[in-house]
């Protein structure tokens, strides 16, 4: 199931959010990944220097 989205933090737009291509405000817009997929994509971008984390996308929901 696909409920991960990456939140980043740049100094130019604030918290923002990876929707595959580039880094938007709308949350609602990330892109959504499976929990093995969203650690790997994280992992790349941290190697890369970006200040990224990966949270859950539905916050209502008790499982991934």
């Amino acid at each position: 199931m696909r409920n991960c989205i990456i939140k980043g933090w740049k100094e130019d737009i604030g918290d923002c959010y990876w929707n595959g291509v580039g880094w938007f405000t709308d949350r609602m817009k990330a892109k959504r990944y499976s929990l093995p997929c969203v650690e790997g994509v994280v992992e790349n971008m941290r190697k890369d220097d970006e200040m990224v984390f990966w949270e859950r996308f539905d916050t209502s929901r008790s499982s991934l």
